[in-house]
């Protein structure tokens, strides 16, 4: 019979290895949000989709780029972790408030896309990376949570 010469109390930490917060899911779903939106640009890039956005005060086109499209996307997932955590700190819904306000804000984005002044894959294109920012951030923001 072996006995561990160094017992730990019940109530001691767990090893760093072993906690696993919020953050890393969070984390992940940033970069993958990002990521999918350029792997979106890729194939629309590929399939000819012209990727411009004519502003409406005339002047010249704002191409959308491949990191343009990395960036906004990580951003959109960014600024979500950054409310959900507000939120964490100020209510015990939290989960279930960051849930109902991502799928508004994720409705609320395809409105400007009726009156943009782009081609039909253009618009497709940019309806297809708000869906999958919220598609990868919302699940991935749950993991972790509890509400």
């Amino acid at each position: 019979m072996t006995t561990d010469a160094h017992p730990t109390p019940a109530s001691a930490p767990a090893p760093a290895a072993a906690r696993t917060g919020p953050w890393k899911p969070r984390a992940l779903a940033v970069a993958a949000a990002g990521l999918s939106t350029a792997l979106i640009w890729i194939i629309a890039n590929a399939g000819g989709a012209a990727l411009a956005v004519m502003p409406s005060n005339g002047g010249d086109p704002l191409t959308i780029t491949w990191p343009r499209s990395i960036a906004l996307g990580a951003l959109g997932a960014a600024l979500g972790w950054g409310l959900l955590v507000l939120l964490e700190r100020r209510t015990p819904r939290a989960l279930r408030i960051w849930t109902i306000v991502a799928l508004s804000v994720l409705a609320a984005s395809f409105l400007p896309l009726v009156f943009l002044d782009a081609s039909g894959g253009t618009k497709a294109t940019l309806a297809l990376m708000h869906t999958a920012v919220a598609a990868i951030a919302i699940p991935l923001f749950h993991r972790g949570t509890r509400d």
